[in-house]
């Protein structure tokens, strides 16, 4: 009352004024109520309840003035559109409570469908499963998304419940399709399903966002790439859940592993990937770019050697994996890989070797190549073998054997190597020549010729190399076979095989040689025949 007055007070200097005020107001009010009350008598007398004729004219009354004015015909085709709907009570009920709910059945190609899905939305929902419509306006999209909200409105209107728009995107795909039920399930259950579950015990917030915003991309990404490998292959479809699985096990150990899911995302062939044997332990340790480009992109390695780059992805062979990506599209790289007749450990040492790991191979990538590719497999196990140690290294001729071996079988050879077998030659095996018959004599021969050359090969290795191998195994076949007798421990059948005069044999090997033998010779001079041998061999102050 007290208002009421004073608004009289202070009317009343200026009254004709304020009552052409109210009765402006009062008029437009009157005409706004009787053109708003012309479209629900219409509705209504098409069998729509007051109630929700009232409430549809009401909130659409701007809309349908703007029409009336403008597009009269559009009006009346909207107004034909809605009166059908006056026959069917659980319209009237719906749109007495959401009257914003009356374009979509304006535009809805099958009503009853629309009808059963808005009936079974929560008010809670409701805004969130409205908000999807906004996203699709195209009447096609409209249809789907009301077919997809059938199956799914509870996970769509939790998604939006918790800040991801456009939620319903992820289930729009073909549901007719080969593999879609699979899909679905897994989609349902799986990604989204978990994910929800996580957010919903998660108490950080930016947790929880990031679990939610990592399922929704991976969805969306990977997807359609999912749906496309289960139509071309039906076992696909039962392995999908696995793979996923192992997916989540090889990233569980990281703190990062929202980023690490979310870059997954993006790699369509990570599927292929996840389908190896050693898969989930490659993807844990190494992720997921570098394997998928030495094994998946369209320049990878050709599949008949790619076992090669699993095994050293998943025994985690650093050496090999450099090698690899600097060299992939190497075709001798490539052919050397091919070879049958190297092992697996064999073919692993060449190729960690070609990447620099082999301080006795030929220095650069090509000549490494090169001379790996023109190796046997005996001469790759004896390059990589381990070098002598402790009591046989100190046996006679072992390193001199090692560099022959080496030569015959076209290893790499250093001068020094040829200096210090030709030196060894020289100050060994001339005094032994001299007392042991025929093959001394062979040996004695050559032996000049041998040091002469090992001297060129200190100054000028390469020029004359070939010929010092053909000298040295010349030596080698006649000399070998005495050596081998006169050192080490055979039995009296193998001497007689040998034709070597037994008497001579023992007596033709200097002391100095017994001493460095290790072994103990069968035969066993007396005293006599020892200082008869000590004088003949010795002389001045050698003999110690």
């Amino acid at each position: 009352m007290y208002l009421a007055r004073r608004a009289i007070n202070y009317c009343l200097p200026y009254l004709h004024i304020c009552m052409f005020a109210i009765s402006l107001g009062l008029t437009s009010s009157v005409i706004a109520k009787e053109a708003t009350n012309l479209y629900a008598t219409r509705l209504n007398t098409a069998g729509w309840s007051i109630n929700a004729a009232n409430a549809v004219t009401d909130l659409h009354r701007l809309w349908f003035d703007d029409l009336a004015t403008n597009q009269p015909q559009a009006l009346e085709l909207i107004l034909k559109n809605l009166e059908p709907l006056g026959d069917s009570f659980a319209w009237q009920r719906l749109l007495a409570l959401h009257p914003e709910s009356t374009g979509l059945v304006i535009t809805a190609e099958d009503r009853r469908l629309l009808l059963s899905v808005l009936s079974g939305i929560s008010n809670t929902c409701w805004p969130f499963i409205l908000q999807q419509y906004i996203y699709l306006t195209a009447p096609e999209d409209a249809a789907m998304l009301t077919k997809i909200l059938k199956l799914h409105h509870r996970s769509i209107c939790k998604l939006a419940r918790l800040g991801v728009p456009g939620a319903a995107a992820i289930y729009m795909f073909d549901s007719k399709q080969d593999g879609a039920r699979e899909y679905t399930r897994w989609l349902e259950h799986d990604l989204i399903g978990a994910a929800l579950y996580d957010a919903k015990y998660s108490s950080n917030l930016d947790t929880k966002n990031d679990i939610l915003a990592v399922a929704v991309t991976f969805a969306m990404f990977q997807g359609p790439v999912i749906r496309d490998r289960m139509l071309r292959d039906p076992s696909f479809r039962q392995r999908l859940p696995g793979l996923y699985q192992a997916l989540q096990r090889a990233v569980s150990g990281y703190e990062d592993r929202n980023e690490r899911i979310a870059l997954i995302s993006f790699e369509p062939k990570i599927w292929d990937l996840l389908l190896l044997e050693q898969g989930e332990a490659i993807l844990a340790n190494w992720g997921p770019e570098i394997p998928i480009a030495l094994l998946f992109s369209p320049v990878a390695l050709p599949s008949d050697i790619q076992y090669i780059a699993i095994d050293a992805f998943y025994n985690k062979h650093l050496d090999i994996i450099n090698l690899l990506q600097n060299h992939l599209d190497d075709a001798n790289l490539h052919s050397l890989m091919r070879r049958p007749d190297f092992s697996k450990p064999q073919m692993e040492r060449v190729l960690v070797a070609l990447d620099g790991k082999c301080p006795d191979c030929p220095d650069g990538y090509t000549k490494r190549l090169a001379y790996f590719k023109r190796l046997s497999p005996a001469a790759i196990s004896d390059q990589f073998a381990p070098s002598a140690t402790g009591i046989v290294a100190w046996m006679p001729f072992t390193k001199e054997v090692t560099t022959i071996n080496k030569i015959v079988q076209g290893r790499q050879v250093s001068a020094i190597d040829y200096a210090m077998l030709g030196f060894s030659i020289a100050t060994t095996f001339i005094p032994f020549s001299q007392v042991a018959g025929v093959a001394g004599n062979a040996f004695a021969k050559v032996a000049p010729k041998l040091a002469g050359k090992v001297v060129l090969m200190t100054s000028k290795a390469e020029l004359v190399k070939t010929q010092v191998m053909s000298t040295i195994k010349d030596a080698v076949h006649q000399v070998a076979p005495q050596i081998v007798l006169t050192t080490y421990h055979f039995h009296p059948g193998d001497l007689k095989a040998a034709k070597i005069d037994k008497p001579n044999f023992g007596r033709g090997l200097p002391i100095s040689a017994q001493r460095r033998s290790f072994l103990k010779p069968r035969w066993n001079h007396d005293r006599q025949e020892r200082t008869n041998l000590l004088k003949t061999q010795c002389s001045g102050s050698c003999c110690l």
